[in-house]
C-alpha cells in the first residue's frame, strides 16, 4: 500500500473520529498512531484536515473554555482540562488569560446564586464559599476579591 492510499485511509478514519466527538490535535494524532499509522502519514493528515478547518485545536479551546466558564469553573480547572486534552501550550495559555478575565464576574455570581442573601448575611459562610470556589478552580486572590464583594466584613 503506497502512502497516497494510507493517508486517504487515515483521513477516512480522522473524521470518523471528528464525526463522533471534536478531539485536539494532539488526542487525533494518538488515536490514529494507536491505529497502526505511522507517525508521518498521521502528521500529513492532520495537516491536511487543519488546511481544510475540519480540524482547530484554538477554536475548539476557546469553545471549552468558555463552556467551562459558563458552567462556572475557574482559571486552574479550565487549565488542567485542557492539559489532559493535550491541546498546544499557547492555546491554553490564551483560554487561561480569557478566564481570567472573567473571573472575578463569575466568582461573585456563584456566591450569589448558591448562597442567597440569607446565608450571605451570616460570617459562618464565609469559609464554606472559600472551599467551594477553589474547588471550582478559582485562583486565592480572586476568591478573597470575590468575597470582599460578596460577604460582609467580618465583625471580630
Amino acid at each position: 500500500m503506497d502512502i497516497s492510499e494510507n493517508i486517504t485511509r487515515a483521513r477516512s478514519t480522522a473524521l470518523g473520529y471528528l464525526k463522533k466527538a471534536p478531539l485536539s490535535v494532539g488526542q487525533l494524532k494518538t488515536r490514529l498512531l494507536r491505529k497502526g499509522f505511522t507517525n508521518e502519514v498521521a502528521g500529513q493528515t492532520i495537516s491536511m484536515l487543519i488546511e481544510t478547518g475540519d480540524l482547530s485545536d484554538r477554536t475548539l479551546s476557546i469553545h471549552l473554555c468558555e463552556k467551562a466558564i459558563d458552567n462556572g469553573r475557574g482559571p486552574r480547572w479550565i487549565e488542567q482540562a485542557l492539559a489532559r486534552r493535550e491541546f498546544a501550550d499557547d492555546d491554553i495559555t490564551h483560554c487561561i488569560e480569557l478566564a481570567r478575565a472573567r473571573a472575578d464576574d463569575v466568582a461573585q455570581s456563584i456566591l450569589k446564586r448558591r448562597y442567597g442573601p440569607v446565608a450571605l448575611a451570616e460570617a459562618s459562610t464565609r469559609p464554606k464559599a472559600a472551599r467551594f470556589l477553589h474547588g471550582r478552580g478559582f485562583e486565592e486572590q480572586t476568591i478573597e476579591d470575590a468575597l470582599q464583594a460578596v460577604l460582609p466584613p467580618i465583625e471580630y
